[in-house]
């Protein structure tokens, strides 16, 4: 975390208790904003396709203190960790399920740098690991849910699948998300088609990774 981040979060007095092994990732969520989402002050309901080590939910929990929040994580180690960290704060549930197109079981690429660990295959090493996935609509149906104040989508290359093979995207009011155009099979404008009924701003961070809010 830069010197700036620290500078922020002395001063808003940040004090949380995260095991964590990216502290620029943890800088980012919880000082710079980085799911932060104009408009959705009220949200009640917040799923989190793509949890890590929780982070965004000790985000979410301090923006949102009165929201149920629902976490999904696939990579054991990562899983692990969320457990650890957030697994015992009020409100929030967390699945080891990975979110994909739809139910059914999955080979899942857990690699060292656990922020990339990925449905997809790439050039990271790591190793696979046999995890269950779930759709949106079946996550929208587990838990009864009749909005989606906001929707948080960092999925590391199965961000596409997802939305594809949602039908219940009129229920969701936000979101916030991560596209990673070279592990993802359609390019930017074809990914944020499915989007159309959204107001979409997206941020290049880098050529493997752009930042959106919807």
């Amino acid at each position: 975390m830069s010197p700036v981040q620290f500078e922020r979060a002395a001063a808003l007095g940040v004090t949380v208790s995260l095991f964590v092994d990216h502290i620029t990732y943890w800088g980012e969520v919880l000082v710079d904003d980085l799911y932060e989402v104009p408009g959705v002050d009220d949200a009640r309901v917040i799923v989190d396709l793509g949890s890590h080590i929780g982070t965004s939910i000790v985000f979410f929990r301090q923006r949102h203190p009165a929201a149920e929040i629902h976490g999904f994580e696939p990579d054991p180690d990562s899983f692990a960790r969320l457990q650890a960290n957030v697994g015992a704060l009020e409100g929030v549930t967390i699945d080891s399920r990975a979110v994909a197109a739809g139910p059914g079981e999955a080979l899942f690429n857990s690699v060292p740098n656990s922020l990339a660990s990925s449905l997809i295959t790439h050039d990271g090493g790591g190793h696979a690991v046999a995890v269950r996935t779930v759709g949106l609509d079946g996550i929208v149906e587990e838990l009864r849910l009749d909005c989606i104040d906001l929707l948080k989508l960092d999925v590391e290359g199965a961000e596409y699948d997802v939305l594809a093979n949602a039908t219940r995207l009129g229920i969701v009011r936000a979101i916030a998300g991560e596209l990673h155009p070279r592990l993802v099979s359609v390019t930017p404008d074809e990914f944020f088609a499915l989007l159309a009924d959204f107001d979409v701003n997206a941020d290049v961070f880098s050529p493997a990774s752009w930042q959106f809010t919807a």
